[in-house]
């Protein structure tokens, strides 16, 4: 059963729904088309209603993989893949890799990522900066998954204090150890 929607209450028509569902994409144009037709709205309704009836144009999609050196991600279907071998990401891992390569070389706050697995503002943990403890957590895991597909994982390094980055394969790295600036060796 199709659920009525009310005029008063347009917020209620959930527009990224329609665009994946047939069924509920039809009961909003047929609702739209009835706003038109009964209520005489046709200049509010009519941007709205253009917008619906339109086919989405599938030939102008982006690309649905991105590709980082050895690192593939395969966002229309969210699955990773590091060295052809695929990583066994939950959703929320997969997309903070993406947010991670996506932005390769750059430094992503904890606060960061933290909002991009429980929403802006989302406050747990101890104290104000609680939610370090959660992101350096996810990021463990995330390391160990890419660990169980090539021991020589290494692309993922931390900025104490504020949070993580993607390092490209030949990208020039600081050696904590040796207190140099070096080029990351390909994994042997």
């Amino acid at each position: 059963m199709t659920k009525e929607i009310d005029i008063r209450r347009m917020e209620e028509i959930d527009f990224e729904r329609a665009t994946a569902d047939s069924g509920y994409r039809r009961a909003v144009i047929s609702y739209l088309k009835e706003l038109i037709r009964r209520f005489s709205v046709e200049e509010q309704a009519r941007p709205v209603a253009q917008a619906a009836l339109t086919e989405p144009n599938w030939n102008n999609r982006e690309p649905t993989d991105f590709i980082e050196g050895s690192l593939v991600l395969r966002c229309d279907i969210g699955r990773a893949f590091w060295c052809d071998r695929q990583v066994n990401l939950t959703f929320t891992e997969f997309n903070i890799v993406r947010l991670l390569a996506e932005r390769c070389g750059q430094d992503i706050p904890y606060r960061r990522i933290y909002d991009l697995v429980h929403g802006p503002g989302f406050v747990a943990g101890v104290g104000e900066q609680g939610f370090r403890a959660n992101v350096r957590t996810l990021i463990k895991r995330i390391r160990k998954k890419f660990r169980t597909v090539d021991t020589h994982f290494d692309a993922i390094h931390n900025y104490p204090g504020f949070g993580y980055r993607w390092v490209a394969e030949d990208a020039d790295t600081y050696d904590e150890d040796e207190k140099k600036w070096g080029r990351l060796s390909a994994p042997s």
